[in-house]
């Protein structure tokens, strides 16, 4: 029998992962191949269970290893913590370096420019922003890595939109900094700002590198 470790198993993560647990069903009836959670063997023994921020591989024997960090599974069988083919525990990957810095993407809109924005982080899209949004700020910090970062934005009008004046607005920027003595992020650095008007017509598409810290 297998059991979790309760205060552990209570630890809050970001991302969902559905670790494909219905393999050990299939494996343990055909004999196919063998499924590890963190190193141990959980071949036919766990079911209906869902792991947050959990990575799955297969091995080169077919085995399925899943690392769910935060999750102890603790095993009466000795044998059991044994990783596949070679006998060795089962090591985590390594876990992204931490940022001394925050980042925060801003948005701010005075009146109706027309321009809607897309912000990709690294090759992903993080953030699509219609032009009638209110204006806001989010943070990016765990969207980034220590060291280098490419970031793209997108800025369109609408072709079919009126024309307006100087005066209407929408401002795309990034933001580093940390948090004050009243528990609010204040910005230390501006890594990057985008401003498009209502007078502005023509589509932009930048690419630039962002040095995290």
């Amino acid at each position: 029998m297998f059991r979790s470790d309760a205060s552990t198993l209570r630890s809050r993560l970001a991302l969902f992962c559905f670790a494909l647990l219905a393999a050990t069903t299939l494996s343990g009836s055909a004999g196919a191949f063998d499924v590890f959670v963190n190193g141990v063997r959980v071949t036919g023994s766990l079911k209906s269970v869902v792991f947050k921020g959990c990575t799955v591989e297969f091995d080169v024997a077919g085995n399925l290893l899943i690392t769910a960090p935060g999750y102890k599974i603790i095993s009466e069988d000795p044998n059991a913590t044994k990783g596949p083919s070679t006998g060795q525990p089962i090591k985590p990957p390594p876990q992204p370096a931490k940022l001394d810095n925050r980042y925060v993407l801003y948005y701010k809109a005075n009146g109706n420019s027309h321009y809607s924005f897309e912000v990709y982080l690294n090759g992903e899209l993080f953030r699509e922003i219609k032009p009638t949004e209110a204006s806001f700020g989010v943070e990016i910090t765990e969207r980034l890595r220590k060291g280098s970062n490419i970031v793209r934005i997108v800025a369109r009008r609408d072709p079919k939109a009126p024309a307006t004046n100087a005066t209407d607005k929408a401002k795309v920027l990034i933001a580093q900094g940390n948090e004050g003595k009243d528990g609010t992020f204040q910005a230390s650095k501006v890594h990057w700002e985008l401003t498009r008007t209502g007078k502005d017509r023509d589509i932009v598409d930048e690419t630039r590198g962002i040095e995290a810290k």
